[in-house]
């Protein structure tokens, strides 16, 4: 026995050592430094795949479970190769080694990193080590968009929102949430929203706040419960499919009238995912590198641009990876559906990411980071299960 819980202890310590290490990898792609930090960056991810390796390694593996993993690190390690990118492969290693980690210690792991992060980032913005970058909508909107130490201004009131949703996950259903903390987030969302003009982030949260803070109520949990969970099966697919559509039947010439009204209330998403496909094209596995990706010339409406920002996790993922990624995404968020169903204050949460993600682009950050790693440790358990 002490053996065993020896080998969790170092499992358990192991796997937050990597968590923390990706984590702060993923972050600080989203700092505004003047200098260039990537080397840094990448130097951290493969430590951290080389810890999830060791901790791999340590651990004794059920026989018919070790050969999945093989495969699909193999398959992970395809990816890479054809991409440059360590992230799925950290992902799928990350979360294999956090099966015997609670859901909500994830979600309170991510909350400090956040917490951490965010502080530590606006300290060396308020002593002027990192600039105020200003950016404007894509709309032509001449109203200046602060980002307060971030590389876009989007991203400050958009952790706010994921925080709060790892409080959620944290304390799940009813009086566990605190409803002083909820109101905290709100006042910050407003206040974000002020200066950063994040309207996707200052609406999640929003409409995360309300719904926790009235799940305090016994009698409104039973009344939304079986709403919020019929919502939460079929978002992913609604949302993937609302992301993509517009900007494949745009490429196609498909309906334009429609996608340009779309295009006034989502901020131009049709014109530059049609544009992507145009030069890109859809791939079963695109064998692109970020950096070829960033340097592809791109048209978007007589206008050339080195690389394009995609604004949609779905629609970056379906033309910067290929469908089989896509396909892998959808498995991954719908195993997390299936395993938080019963909860409805975490659905609510699954409902929100989904949605925000449908006109933001976290989904291969640390926002998501959490959420894909239950939905894979489900996947994961249950073949243990079976095993």
């Amino acid at each position: 026995m002490t053996v065993l819980k020896r080998s969790i202890r170092v499992n358990e310590f192991l796997f937050g050592i990597s968590f923390i290490v990706l984590f702060i990898a993923l972050f600080l792609e989203d700092v505004a430094f003047t200098v260039d930090v990537s080397p840094i960056i990448k130097l951290l991810k493969m430590s951290s795949l080389a810890l999830l390796v060791v901790s791999t390694v340590y651990r004794a593996w059920r026989k018919s479970t070790f050969k999945e993993l093989l495969i699909v690190f193999f398959v992970g390690c395809v990816v890479l190769v054809c991409t440059g990118d360590f992230f799925l492969t950290i992902v799928v290693l990350l979360s294999y080694n956090s099966m015997m980690i609670d859901d909500g210690e994830i979600f309170r792991l991510s909350f400090v990193c956040c917490l951490v992060g965010v502080g530590l980032t606006l300290l060396l913005f308020a002593v002027g080590l990192l600039p105020d970058v200003l950016s404007y909508r894509t709309d032509f909107s001449a109203e200046a968009r602060h980002a307060f130490g971030f590389q876009h201004s989007a991203i400050l009131p958009l952790i706010i929102c994921y925080m709060l949703c790892y409080y959620i996950g944290m304390n799940g259903t009813g009086g566990k949430i605190k409803g002083w903390i909820v109101v905290v987030f709100l006042l910050l969302g407003v206040f974000t929203y002020k200066y950063c003009k994040s309207r996707n982030a200052v609406v999640g949260i929003l409409a995360l706040s309300l719904f926790a803070l009235a799940m305090k109520s016994s009698a409104f949990q039973q009344i939304m419960n079986r709403p919020v969970q019929f919502v939460s099966k079929w978002i992913t697919l609604f949302c993937m499919s609302l992301a993509i559509l517009p900007a494949f039947l745009r490429a196609k010439g498909v309906l334009l009238p429609l996608w340009h009204v779309y295009d006034s209330i989502f901020t131009n998403r049709s014109l530059l995912g049609a544009s992507a496909i145009d030069s890109y094209g859809i791939h079963l596995i695109n064998r692109m590198t970020y950096s070829a990706y960033a340097g592809f010339e791109v048209n978007v409406d007589s206008y050339v641009y080195q690389g394009i920002v995609l604004d949609s996790a779905y629609m970056y993922m379906l033309v910067r990876y290929g469908i089989l990624i896509l396909l892998f995404f959808y498995i991954v968020l719908t195993s997390f559906y299936r395993r938080e169903k019963t909860n409805t204050a975490l659905c609510a949460v699954f409902c929100i990411v989904v949605l925000l993600n449908m006109t933001d682009n976290d989904m291969l950050s640390y926002g998501c980071l959490p959420f894909l790693l239950i939905g894979i440790k489900n996947i994961w358990n249950k073949r243990l299960d079976r095993g």
